[in-house]
């Protein structure tokens, strides 16, 4: 596993649309064929910069199915919670 720390959060904050404090509450995995991706859903628990949400649905590469179940190195794994 690898893990990249971005060199400024300051900066990465400045660049992004949304800044918030939010917690995971639900994943579902699906097969985008070869590879399996997660959407993962987050209830906003504090904005600080951004548009008004209350949930927000991130995406990433990896996951796990019945049957299959991928892990890509580097990329964010969250927990409900």
């Amino acid at each position: 596993m690898s893990i990249v720390s971005p060199e400024n959060l300051g900066v990465l904050a400045q660049e992004a649309p949304l800044v918030a404090l939010a917690r995971a509450e639900g994943e579902q995995s699906w097969l985008r064929s070869p590879l399996v991706f997660t959407r993962v859903r987050f209830r906003v628990l504090e904005l600080v910069k951004g548009p008004k949400l209350d949930e927000v649905v991130v995406e990433v590469p990896g996951g796990a199915l019945a049957d299959k179940s991928l892990v890509v190195p580097g990329a964010p794994r969250f927990r409900r919670g």
